[in-house]
């Protein structure tokens, strides 16, 4: 696993970015902005505050409290940051009356919970609607009186024009500061853990890019490509193995063909492209799976015609009738569509595409046997820098 640099930091921003906007909104519903009411209530019931920002009063734009019968009580009813066209005020759900004292609009101050007074409603201008009697008492507070059987006593709390004290500016002090650190902190590790690159199982639908002879290919999973080198190994004669590929082709299952051919007159090949064991380290230890893969000098397929089942292989074979059987193996298995069959030596191929996992299987050995350009020892290390670049 490596860090990727441009995820973390994009991811980083974006972190913030998104944790600095929920703080905003943090503060904003946050009671910054409230009706305050002090009263008196002979009944214990509820009263509602409906607030018009533009769809005229509706039940989802209002607040509902609880009055408590005691002496100098208050109520607060949290207000939208919004601009508010007018304010209505149902006093009780019930017969009774109740004493307003005051009522007042209060927000807090931009950096501290103190309060100040944006708005203060003058008590003689308070319109009775509805089902409601209002009337001044010797010390200023309005005595508000439901009729009998009242069902919605409705009071208006009138506005010269609309209430319109917020501004963004309110929202963005120290308390906003902390909370879009504290997200930060929150944000940085996820980030972070999410920028370290994993095998990941990548599109079906990608293609294997490479270059040889100077000219650019690239191949859908499930194609071929060929080109046929001068010299190659050969464990066996052509025509044993096209024999067996016509027996598959026919129906016969492969290992049951390569078993009728080698099985007595070859019990060793047999052996090397049948069994099982062959696999046993990656099935039990490596267990790959979701992966890209190339399998250098794939020989029967053994490696192949197995691991792709879970995973998208590349299989480079450059034996032109052991490719052919790997792909006709291969669609006997139903494992083609995984598979891109390459029929190149190695070391005249360069790959765009980087491997999860890159087998060499058998093949290091014969490094150099069919090239007389460099010394062997210097073409096995060209190899194996080669498997590093592209691993």
């Amino acid at each position: 696993m490596q860090l990727n640099k441009l995820k973390f930091f994009i991811l980083t921003f974006l972190g913030i970015s998104f944790g600095l906007i929920i703080s905003f909104y943090s503060q904003i519903h946050t009671a910054r902005y409230f009706l305050e009411l002090k009263y008196e209530s002979n009944q214990s019931t509820t009263s509602q505050l409906f607030y018009d920002i533009g769809k005229s009063f509706i039940e989802s734009h209002s607040i509902k409290k609880t009055l408590d019968d005691k002496e100098n009580r208050t109520l607060t009813f949290n207000l939208p940051a919004k601009k508010i066209y007018g304010l209505r005020f149902d006093p009780l759900e019930c017969n009774g009356s109740l004493q307003i004292k005051s009522i007042s609009i209060l927000g807090k101050k931009k950096d501290d919970n103190k309060h100040k007074v944006l708005h203060e409603f003058d008590l003689k201008s308070l319109k009775a609607v509805q089902q409601v009697d209002l009337v001044m008492n010797d010390t200023g507070n309005v005595i508000a009186t439901t009729h009998n059987d009242c069902n919605d006593p409705v009071i208006e709390l009138p506005l010269k024009e609309p209430l319109d004290h917020w501004q963004m500016s309110n929202f963005l002090g120290i308390e906003w500061l902390k909370k879009s650190a504290f997200f930060a902190f929150l944000i940085t590790p996820i980030a972070l853990a999410l920028s370290f690159s994993e095998n990941k199982r990548r599109d079906i639908t990608g293609k294997v890019s490479f270059k040889i002879n100077k000219q650019n290919h690239s191949l859908e999973w499930g194609d071929t490509f060929t080109s046929k080198p001068e010299n190659c190994y050969q464990d066996t004669k052509e025509e044993n193995i096209r024999s067996i590929i016509e027996k598959i082709q026919n129906g016969t299952p492969w290992k049951q063909a390569v078993k009728e051919k080698f099985k007595t007159n070859n019990p060793w090949l047999h052996e090397i492209v049948c069994s099982p064991k062959r696999t046993k380290f990656l099935d039990e230890f490596v267990k790959p799976k979701d992966l890209q893969i190339l399998d250098i000098g794939a020989g029967w397929g053994q490696f192949t015609l197995t691991l792709a089942k879970q995973n998208q292989i590349c299989s480079l074979e450059p034996t032109p009738e052991r490719l052919d059987f790997i792909r006709t193996a291969s669609e006997q298995e139903k494992v083609s569509k995984n598979i891109s069959f390459i029929g190149a030596d190695y070391l005249d191929i360069k790959f765009e595409n980087k491997f999860d996992l890159i087998l060499s299987i058998g093949v290091l050995e014969w490094v150099g046997a069919f090239r007389s350009e460099k010394e062997p020892e210097d073409l096995q290390l060209e190899f194996l820098k080669k498997i590093k670049s592209e691993l």
